[in-house]
């Protein structure tokens, strides 16, 4: 993003001059290209980005201190209040009180968007002045998925996740079914059982994007894909058979979200979608949501 002018958005409630709101929001991975490994032992990937507005999780910040409790060391929350105070050179007193909706370990994102949206808050609640991209900056540090959620809408990012590029937004009404299989699996697990596969990384992002930008959102996406399913699906089958399942319904694109049990199907019509969820248990099934 480099030095761009872009600002990121502020999208949170005040209450006086002391209490902030904000309501991070879950994202889907519509596709995820893992590439080769890099020298600093990331891994080059490229993916197509939608966020779920109205599935989020609940941040209030308090500047008085008094509010919530201590929400753990390797809370992102916590971590970037500390990177924050840290990059100012003093103490910012603040109490946070955070309701989760996201489920973790999901593979949407939330605990990156609950520390992005930490950031912005302790940005303005203090009237610290930090820019978009100096935000982004502190950000990067903290997880390389904190920057997906620096912009608004869809998104194309590459590298290693913090090359974030916006793209146009939708112009037909979609509609996502969210759900979760039973086993959790965490990043560390997905990435290691990538690199002892052997695998080769598909390239599906540009495609998609070109289907995004120019095509019919109304039609199957064929080109959607995330690449950790040839890992992961063997050793969960109980989320392979959901996700395959979902695929004979008529959906725009389905798959894996991140590199967490959770999985997305998306729609053009709300009823396909909600008749989608109907195939899932009460454990599995998160809601369907507009985007």
């Amino acid at each position: 993003m480099g030095g761009s002018p872009q600002r990121y958005k502020r999208d949170f409630d005040r209450f006086g001059d002391v209490i902030y709101r904000s309501f991070p929001p879950a994202k889907i991975n519509i596709t995820l290209d893992l590439l080769n490994l890099r020298e600093d032992r990331y891994h080059n990937l490229e993916t197509f980005v939608l966020k779920i507005p109205s599935f989020s999780d609940s941040l209030t910040l308090d500047t008085e201190g008094l509010m919530g409790g201590d929400l753990g060391e390797d809370n992102l929350i916590t971590r970037a209040h500390k990177s924050m105070e840290q990059t100012v050179g003093k103490e910012l007193v603040a109490g946070w009180r955070l309701k989760k909706e996201i489920p973790v370990c999901g593979g949407f994102g939330g605990g990156s968007s609950d520390g992005w949206a930490a950031l912005v808050l302790l940005n303005e609640a203090f009237s610290l002045g930090f820019s978009h991209h100096e935000l982004v900056q502190i950000a990067i540090p903290l997880g390389c998925d904190l920057p997906l959620f620096s912009v608004d809408g869809p998104l194309w990012a590459k590298g290693k996740g913090t090359d974030v590029h916006p793209l146009s937004k939708r112009h037909s009404p979609l509609w996502v079914l969210l759900g979760v299989a039973d086993s959790p699996i965490s990043t560390e697990e997905a990435f290691r059982w990538w690199e002892d596969s052997g695998f080769e990384g598909g390239e599906r992002t540009k495609e998609v994007i070109q289907w995004w930008e120019t095509g019919d959102r109304r039609e199957r996406c064929v080109h959607a894909g995330n690449d950790f399913e040839r890992v992961v699906f063997p050793r969960r089958p109980e989320l392979a058979e959901v996700i395959r399942g979902i695929r004979l319904t008529p959906v725009i694109a389905s798959g894996m979200t991140g590199t967490g049990n959770g999985f997305f199907a998306l729609y053009s019509k709300k009823e396909n979608a909600e008749e989608g969820g109907q195939s899932l248990t009460d454990s599995q099934f998160l809601g369907v949501y507009p985007l």
